[in-house]
């Protein structure tokens, strides 16, 4: 009798460790993700749950990382998760309250794609201190999402493309189309300089405390939208830039050395207090 218990128990445990969906747990409750020879692309995480990488991702074709569960933390930890100019980096569609933070993603189509649709609003996703660079289209692509402390470099199209989010403490050079590209968004404390296109296109958005300069058109662009403190120099096109009646708020913000003007704010919109030189 005891023998056969034993080899229940056995059996139990194999069945155990083979549910674990990607590596193994850590003494933190973390699972582990590791790059082995075994290891086939994408890896899929299905359950909720605090993840981390334990060694860079090398993909040599399609998206690195499918997130298909909710409540998901998934932690870089320092490493890199490196594409082959196609696909995603990391992709999750209409999940919620996914966390993305600590690492570099580089080479893919997008970097990061968390895609949210109209019925499934307020997803409450945060991506943090996340480098990405060398994609095809735009190294973070977010939906109600809030952006900290992340950096979008040489990126295809938009550097960070955020609708329904906020941006903070962030950098985006270099890339193709606009640094910054924001719809129903908070912009605040951001650097756009030397993008293809505007440094911030702002749409229904509220942009606070950023910089936009030397980009190859305008530094920042309004529409209905409001643009506050924000230093605007050495752009080819308007330091900030409007369409006319839109009702665009322009207030307490510096620009100089703007190729096409300053501040273009035509009949329908408030601009105060701006220094232009």
């Amino acid at each position: 009798m005891k023998g056969k218990s034993k080899i229940q128990l056995a059996l139990w445990a194999l069945l155990f460790m083979v549910a674990i969906p990607i590596s193994a747990y850590g003494v933190d409750g973390q699972i582990k993700i590791a790059q082995t020879v075994e290891t086939t692309f994408p890896i899929t995480i299905n359950e909720p749950g605090s993840y981390v990488l334990t060694s860079n991702l090398i993909v040599t074709t399609g998206n690195a990382i499918n997130i298909n569960a909710d409540n998901v933390t998934l932690d870089l930890n320092g490493h890199g998760i490196y594409g082959p100019g196609t696909g995603n980096g990391i992709n999750a569609r209409n999940q919620f309250n996914i966390t993305i933070k600590n690492g570099i993603v580089r080479g893919f189509y997008y970097g990061i794609a968390l895609f949210n649709d109209a019925d499934n609003k307020g997803a409450g996703h945060r991506i943090e201190g996340i480098q990405a660079s060398n994609n095809g289209g735009n190294g973070i692509y977010a939906y109600y999402s809030t952006v900290t402390n992340c950096t979008a470099n040489n990126n295809g199209s938009h550097g960070i493309s955020a609708p329904y989010s906020t941006v903070t403490n962030c950098t985006a050079s270099n890339n193709t189309s606009c640094g910054i590209y924001a719809r129903y968004s908070t912009v605040t404390n951001c650097t756009a300089n030397d993008n293809g296109s505007c440094g911030i296109y702002a749409w229904y958005s509220t942009v606070t405390n950023c910089t936009a300069n030397d980009n190859s058109t305008d530094g920042i662009y309004a529409y209905k939208s409001t643009v506050k403190g924000c230093n605007v120099r050495d752009n080819t096109g308007y330091g900030i830039n409007m369409s006319p009646g839109f009702h665009n708020y322009i207030y307490r913000n510096a620009a100089s050395g703007n190729t096409a003007g300053q501040i273009y704010c035509p009949s329908g919109n408030t601009c105060v207090d701006n220094a232009t030189f």
